[in-house]
């Protein structure tokens, strides 16, 4: 009960009466009682989260409450702002504070804002949920539930960074990988592997390799991997996507999830075919210089039993009378041993291998004098292609004949002696190894072109056709004694050149051959031309290639100039502070700073320095740059005499 006692006063003052009062309240304290027990039950489960949790006012910031937790980490912090008490080095409210977003425009709650934030008072990483919520006052207050999830952002980090260097290493390796699901089917790829198949990336992923790989010895290897296994595969492989045939080899593992499901599997691939490539190159080679050494010993004892049938029918001949029938059997006798003598000399020419004299060539007179010598079927039509500015070569010249001869007859024979022969020669400059039949190393050479509208050779033949004594000439006709382009081959390799075929059955055959050039001159043009423009100037060759700045000193001091070199863009700057120069001749592709980097440089010492650009790639947009600075005129490679005298006079005379 709430008992009340109220006392009434009479005129005097006196207590007249006692008023007293008895209310029932037992619903009332079990109501109080009930309100306590549930708020300790609140606070109970508050304070036992490992959570940050605090209410704030909307509009003060001011903590009103918090629980163990947040007391353990901040402080005792009710009665302070909420940005000044759990954040540090802030002067006002956060700029990430949520308030505005927790009630909406008809004032009532608009439910939880999820968010993640570092605090930056310990560092740590909190996931954060948000809501505006009536107080005991009736006012809107924020709730704030704050979850350490440290340890989580960083196994993300890390799984992050993880993912990021198995990414690296898929998109870098210098080998095809492809990712399957457990249906064979591609669910990623790398670039390599894209470059292999020879269609883009977008085009691999989705592909069904079970029920689209027509090489069944794929399949089973992918099956093997997808049956938990491994699988293995190496062979050639003509791509169903990219329609492109390579020498593969591929080994395709499992993808095997905890509870030892194969979920899919990997397959690494190794493009073998410059491998296979360059083995069947030394391969020919190395049967090339075996037969060489069996040829020379054989053709050297040949020689001798041959000189009795070359030269002893003439001497019984002169015993015979006119009508003798003996006399065509003579003639039949020499005609065989002349042609054995032919052979013979392919014989002596393939075991020699470059004991011979080598002079400096023009392979323009060379060609010119051979074709004319040759008679060719009316139906052949012969088509001359000389570069104007072919430069010399240095070889044998009746070595080089008889390679031209193979060619040009065998190339005749082909067309069945109807079509179209075309012989071309000009100046090439490989800034890079050329993969072909084989690999053309990087310079200058001197390409002639041999190329018919024959038959051509089918690509099983095409490997062997530089085997001593192979041949595919048949008996209905003349029959070759297989030498002829081994024999081309060794006198190519003689004169430290390179031979290509490109051929087709049925769209005819291109022998191509690269002889180094020199800069030599021929016995009969030692001279310099009078009208070739000289001078005194200093000049400074830069170039990274000793060859180079060898042959352009050597033409340079030809001409008069008085003529230093270096190796690089960085020895031109130092070189030219200390000695200046009239004009420089700048390679533009270089080690280190390129032509138009060592240009710029040397300006700023001397803005009118003159230059001359060199280099064997095409005109581009730094020779623009260049010559936008000041520099004169750009020269292709390979250069010649006329060319730099007269861009250096230019150049210098401007």
């Amino acid at each position: 009960m709430a008992w009340s006692n109220t006392a009434l006063l009479g005129p005097q003052g006196q207590v007249e009466y006692v008023i007293a009062t008895g209310i029932d309240i037992t619903d009332q304290e079990k109501s109080e009682a009930a309100l306590r027990e549930s708020h300790e039950r609140l606070l109970v489960v508050l304070n036992s989260l490992d959570a940050i949790v605090y209410v704030s006012d909307l509009e003060t910031h001011e903590v009103l409450f918090v629980n163990d937790y947040t007391c353990n980490i901040f402080g005792d912090i009710v009665g302070r702002p909420c940005w000044q008490a759990l954040q540090t080095g802030q002067s006002g409210p956060c700029e990430f504070c949520t308030n505005d977003r927790l009630v909406g425009p008809d004032g009532e709650p608009t439910g939880t804002v999820l968010w993640d934030f570092q605090n930056t008072i310990n560092q740590r990483w909190y996931e954060v949920r948000d809501r505006a919520i009536r107080w005991v006052d009736g006012r809107l207050v924020r709730l704030e539930i704050a979850t350490d999830v440290t340890d989580r952002k960083n196994a993300e980090r890390v799984l992050r960074e993880s993912e990021e260097k198995y990414r690296l290493i898929f998109e870098n390796a210098p080998l095809g990988i492809m990712h399957f699901d457990a249906a064979g089917i591609c669910t990623a790829c790398n670039d390599y592997f894209a470059g292999i198949m020879g269609a883009p990336k977008e085009k691999q992923v989705g592909f069904d390799t079970l029920r689209s790989l027509k090489d069944p010895r794929m399949k089973e290897a992918i099956q093997a991997a997808l049956s938990g296994g491994t699988g293995h595969f190496e062979g050639e492989y003509t791509s169903v996507t990219g329609k492109k045939t390579r020498s593969l080899r591929a080994d395709y593992n499992p993808i095997v999830s905890n509870d030892g499901t194969v979920t899919g599997g990997i397959g690494v691939f190794e493009d073998m075919t410059d491998r296979k490539r360059l083995e069947e190159e030394l391969s020919r080679a190395q049967r090339l210089e075996a037969a060489g050494r069996v040829a020379g010993q054989i053709a050297h004892d040949f020689n001798n039993l041959l000189s009795p049938l070359t030269a002893y029918p003439d001497l019984v001949r002169l015993e015979c009378r006119e009508g003798d029938p003996t006399l065509p059997l003579l003639e039949a006798m020499q005609a065989a041993a002349i042609q054995m003598a032919e052979i013979n000399q392919q014989l002596l020419t393939l075991g020699r291998r470059g004991h011979y004299n080598l002079e400096v060539l023009s392979l323009v007179r060379l060609l010119d004098t051979l074709l004319e010598g040759m008679v060719f079927p009316k139906t052949v039509v012969l088509e001359k292609r000389f570069a104007p500015d072919l430069l010399p070569v240095k070889g044998g010249a009746s070595q080089l004949d008889r390679v031209f001869t193979n060619l040009i007859t065998n190339a005749v024979e082909a067309m069945a002696d109807m079509g179209t022969l075309t012989v071309t020669a000009r100046n090439v400059y490989l800034d890079s190894p050329l993969k072909n039949y084989e690999t053309i190393l990087r310079g200058e050479y001197v390409r002639v072109d041999i190329i018919d509208t024959g038959t051509g050779i089918h690509p099983q033949v095409l490997n062997r056709i530089f085997d001593p004594f192979f041949t595919t000439k048949k008996t209905d006709r003349k029959r070759g004694s297989g030498l002829g382009l081994s024999v081309v081959r060794a006198v190519t390799e003689d004169h430290e050149g390179y031979l290509d075929v490109a051929s087709r059955p049925g769209q005819g055959t291109t022998f191509s051959l690269y002889f180094p050039i020199t800069r030599e001159t021929p016995s009969e043009s030692t001279d310099v031309v009078a009208d070739i423009p000289t001078g005194t100037e200093r000049i400074l060759v830069v170039d990274d290639d000793p060859i180079q700045r060898e042959v352009l000193t050597h033409l340079l001091t030809k001409l008069g100039y008085v003529v230093q070199s270096v190796e690089s863009g960085e020895g031109a700057v130092a070189h030219a502070a200390e000695h200046p120069q009239d004009l420089l001749i700048l390679d533009m592709i270089m080690d280190g700073i390129d032509g138009t980097e060592t240009y710029r440089r040397i300006t700023k010492t001397y803005p009118a320095q003159r230059a001359v650009l060199l280099s064997g790639y095409a005109e581009s947009a730094r020779v623009v740059e260049a010559q936008r600075m000041g520099a004169g005129a750009f020269i292709r490679k390979p250069v010649t005499f006329e060319t730099i005298a007269s861009a250096v006079r230019h150049a210098l005379d401007r």
